[in-house]
Order: C-alpha cells, then structure tokens, then sequence
C-alpha cells in the first residue's frame, strides 16, 4: 500500500443487536482476519446477542445508537428517521476519530445508510446483503461508497438494475470454515433430546421466521411428504428475532400438522443440521443462503428452490437439488427423490463437502482485505 504502515484499523458499523446470517458472516470476518494486519472496532446499538457473541473475538465493541430505516411515504417520519441517522453518523465520526480508524466498513445497507448521511467520515466500504432492498436506498448508496460488496452475483445484479454498473463493486461470497460450524453432539444424542426415533426420516428448515423464507410453501410440502413417510419429523429451526412477524409464526403453527416441530433460535444449530436426513430451503429471494453452506459442511443434502443464491451455490444434481420456486409440489417432489434414494443423498452430502470448500472463510477474508489495501493506496495515491 502506498502511504500506509502498520496494521489497518477498521470500525465495523452493525444496526442490530441480534444475530442473523448477517452478522454471523461478520463474526466468521473478525475470526478469519490477520490481526497482525487489521485491528477492529464494531458500533452497534448496545447488549444483546451480537454484544455476547463478540466477548469471545478480537473485537473492540462501541454502544452507538444506530436506526434501522424504514420506508415510508409520511413526512414526519422521513424526518424523525433522517434525524436519528444524523445522530448516529455524529456519533460514529466521533468515535471514529477516538479509535483513529483508517476504513468505515457498513455490514449491510441500513448500517451503511447511516454511515453514509452527509458523507462517511473516513474511506468507506458497505457490505450489500439484502436481495430485497429497494431500488431507491441503493441509487442513494451507491454514489456515496468508496467500495460496495455484494454476497453473490444475485444481489449485484440487484444493484446493477439500480443502478448501472459501478465500477467499485465487487463480488465476495460469504464464507464458512468447519471451526466457524462445528458439529458437538451425535445424531442419536440430538435426536434422543427433540424426541425424534433414530430410523425416522427427518427434514429440516433453518431460518429466521419471516414471510419470504417461505415457511408456508415447507408446511405443505410436509403433509405431501407424510403421505408416503407417515413417520418423517419436520424441523423449523428458527424465530421471529424481530419480533415483527407474530401473526405470521402463528399461522405457521395453526396450519402444521403434529409431526412438525418448531425448535425456535437455538445455539447448537450444527448438531440440528447434521442429525437432519435432509435441509429444505424454500426461500426465493434470498441474497445468498449461508444455510446451504453449512448443511455442505456438516454433510447433510439440500434441496433448495432454484431461485437467488442457492443457485449460485449448489450444483443440480450435482451437490444437492433445485426445484421450482414457490411450489411445494416440486420441493416436496424433490426432498421425496432424496428420501427414496439415499445413495443419491450421500453422494451429494460428499460433493456437498467437496462444493462448500470453494466458501472458505479465509478466501472470504483475504478478498476484503484486498479490498482494504486497494481502497487505502488508492485514497493515498490521490493525496485524499
């Protein structure tokens, strides 16, 4: 790098106190990083999961109030919400300054939002992972970034339709290292404690509880599947975090039959995947679905809408399966292919193994670190 010696000191801008794929995409970042090379700083709003989390990574974490932003068409609240990102780029410069930061890098677009407001303070990196966000919030974005990531050519695609093709975007695929997801317990022990038979088929769905993961096209899927297996277990493995989606988590339980189970946020989600006989991923806008790499890693086979990310990364009928989104006809056809041949399961389950190990977590951090270097000797080259 021209201009710069010593390690590179970047504060990491989070909006949220919860962990979601997100934020575990970040924590694998900070295990992964030299810290001979970079030093971390993190602002997120205060204690909670991500805060607990952090305690154990070489991260330096900061209480700074950062807003989610919302659309809306009322003027009072464009204002009320400018007026708290305002508040919390104040604070965000100020802390800047006080860790002496070399690159401000926004996790994901709402943090990018308010490092962004009236200008970064410092070479700015945002981190795109959102194949929902609106059109409007990245032709805002875009122009006001020093580098954009995006997790998958899906999401870049995104911002292209947006706006254009920036020449300061990049691709990064998340990554993952079995040290990130490690399996603890056996499939009998996990099954033994959910009150599941070792020889029960057992399919299993991984996500936060929101309306596009699509867990209503899972739960019908689940009774066409138990007209061939009346014995097969349904695992929902995930909660509403945000507590925005009460009705919806509802519904989900009034309209599943008794032999699905819902298992809420757990800590041991490896050993859930790995005791499941197979992962279905229903989801059709999904920027990437960093559940597909870990169910490659723990080397149990997916069979996923073709639709997003999940296309990116698994190979049809090569390391899982892709069917027509949306349609629990074709996934429940396809978790039945696999239920009815398991030597075909395995053999994705080991081209799973083999797939997932192109998502490395240390590719993943090596790229951003490039990306740091280049963005700082370009800024120094400039006299910036």
């Amino acid at each position: 790098m021209v201009g710069h010696s010593g390690p590179i000191r970047v504060l990491y801008v989070n909006h949220a106190r919860i962990i979601g794929g997100a934020e575990n995409s970040l924590m694998s970042l900070l295990r992964h990083l030299d810290p001979e090379r970079v030093v971390a700083d993190i602002a997120m709003p205060g204690p909670g999961p991500l805060n607990d989390a952090l305690l154990r990574l070489p991260v330096q974490a900061h209480e700074v109030p950062i807003p989610r932003p919302y659309y809306t068409c009322n003027p009072l609240r464009v204002a009320e919400q400018v007026m708290r990102l305002w508040r919390a780029r104040r604070h965000l410069g100020r802390l800047a300054r006080s860790v002496q930061a070399d690159i401000i890098h926004g996790n994901n677009v709402p943090s990018g939002i308010a490092c962004a407001i009236g200008g970064p303070p410092l070479p700015f990196v945002c981190h795109v992972r959102d194949a929902l966000v609106r059109p409007q919030a990245l032709r805002w974005l875009m122009p006001r970034c020093n580098r954009v990531i995006a997790i998958s050519h899906t999401v870049a695609n995104r911002i292209r339709h947006a706006w254009g093709e920036p020449s300061h975007l990049t691709v990064i695929y998340n990554g993952i290292d079995e040290d990130d997801f490690a399996v603890k317990r056996s499939r009998e022990q996990v099954r033994q404690e959910l009150d599941t038979p070792t020889d029960a088929p057992v399919v299993a769905i991984v996500s936060r509880i929101v309306p596009w993961k699509r867990h209503d096209v899972f739960i019908e899927a689940s009774r066409i599947i138990s007209r061939s297996y009346p014995n097969c277990r349904f695992w929902v493995l995930g909660d509403d975090l945000t507590h925005n989606h009460r009705d919806y988590l509802a519904h989900l339980k009034q309209i599943a039959s008794p032999n699905v189970s819902f298992l809420g946020q757990r800590d041991d989600v490896a050993d859930i995947m790995a005791a499941a006989d197979l992962i279905a991923h229903a989801a059709t806008k999904e920027a990437l679905g960093r559940v597909v790499l870990e169910a490659m890693l723990v080397g149990t086979p997916v069979v996923a809408a073709n639709a997003g990310g999940p296309s990116e990364l698994i190979e049809h009928e090569r390391s899982g399966l892709l069917v027509e989104p949306a349609s629990a006809e074709a996934l429940a056809a396809g978790l039945l292919r696999l239920l009815d041949n398991p030597h075909e399961a395995r053999r994705y389950a080991e081209a799973g193994r083999v797939r997932v190990q192109q998502f490395s977590a240390d590719a993943m951090a090596q790229s951003i670190m490039a990306v740091y270097e280049d963005l700082l000797g370009m800024n120094n080259a400039r006299g910036d």
